[in-house]
């Protein structure tokens, strides 16, 4: 699956696609795609999240990924991916 995460997304904005994932119906999911920053001192931290709007045996198909960043470092501080879930819906 592609980089579907856009480049030009604002604070608090959340937009959306509707993708294709797949099976012989041709089954497709509104995706959305947000991002959220806090500044916490001289901080911020920086939530991306993915939600294709799925539930698949009770887990929604959404990623997220937060980030610590200030002037020098960019830091990986948590994740939770669900987003392959859509592979298994056919």
């Amino acid at each position: 699956m592609a980089n579907l995460f856009p480049i030009t997304l604002k604070n608090g904005e959340t937009i959306f696609k509707i993708i294709k994932i797949g099976g012989l119906q041709g089954n497709t999911a509104k995706l959305d795609m947000s991002i959220r920053m806090v500044k916490i001192n001289n901080k911020y931290i920086v939530t991306l999240t993915k939600n294709y709007n799925i539930t698949e045996n009770g887990t929604l198909a959404m990623s997220t990924w937060k980030y610590e960043v200030d002037r020098n470092n960019i830091k990986l501080v948590g994740s939770n991916e669900q987003g392959n879930l859509v592979r298994i819906i056919k």
